[in-house]
């Protein structure tokens, strides 16, 4: 899903009701073939995003919080659905990692954006003179969250990488993916390109796939530190970045 929905025939453990131990629905399992047809509609996407002006990345954001906001109820309950989470906390504005806090995530990194990230002259710490500061998007980033909070935590990775021009292959966990098709309905909504963000489900050998992939610049990776290593490990090697985070 991003720039167009690909079919596959492998299929994913049906995702399982935490309250009834039920079905609650099925997903592909994307392969060598789906991880390549997502990564190169990110990196195709990704000049004309990265040469898109800061302020109006930032305004597709705030209409991408927008979009998420309106469909607040539908996601609160797939999550619940999905990981049990009580939907006093999968729907509440208190908490740090749910459905309308993801807008005003959103929101954050939309105010950045409208800073801009022109070129910055500062002192030189060291020795006289002046360092030249230059922020430049790195290019197409996997992002992998994990099932706890599955929409606050790809709200996290992907405001930043959006704001800052990069385009996105997103991964969630294989538990909680269903939410993920409300978040490209957003997507959609929001007016925010084809293949800037794009949707792949699967577990650990889709992840496996998607990380060793020569097209991806950066993984942004929440999970436990022993899958953090072995990330840290089979990334591709021209990669130049990972973000890491568990326990």
């Amino acid at each position: 899903m991003g720039s167009g929905r690909h079919p596959c025939r492998r299929r994913l453990p049906s995702i399982i009701e935490a309250a009834t131990e039920q079905r609650l629905g099925d997903l592909p399992e994307a392969g060598a073939k789906e991880v390549d047809l997502a990564v190169a509609a990110a990196r195709a996407a990704q000049p004309a995003w990265d040469a898109t002006p800061a302020v109006e990345r930032a305004g597709l954001l705030e209409r991408l919080a927008g979009a998420v906001e309106r469909r607040s109820k539908q996601i609160s309950e797939i999550v619940s659905r999905q990981n049990g989470m009580p939907l006093a906390l999968s729907a509440s504005a208190s908490a740090s990692a749910n459905v309308r806090a993801v807008a005003g995530t959103l929101r954050y990194y939309a105010a950045l954006a409208r800073g801009g990230f022109a070129d910055q002259e500062r002192p030189a710490l060291a020795y006289p003179g002046t360092v030249r500061l230059q922020r430049r998007p790195v290019g197409t980033v996997a992002v992998i969250v994990p099932w706890n909070y599955p929409l606050g935590l790809t709200a996290m990775k992907l405001g930043p990488a959006l704001a800052a021009g990069c385009t996105v292959v997103l991964k969630p966990a294989p538990e909680t993916s269903l939410d993920a098709a409300y978040l490209m309905e957003a997507i959609e909504e929001a007016g925010i390109p084809a293949g800037v963000v794009n949707l792949i489900t699967g577990g650990r050998q889709t992840g496996d796939l998607l990380i060793r992939h020569p097209g991806i610049d950066k993984v942004s990776f929440t999970g436990s530190t022993a899958a953090g290593r072995i990330i840290s490990k089979s990334s591709s090697p021209p990669i130049r970045s990972r973000t890491s985070t568990g326990r």
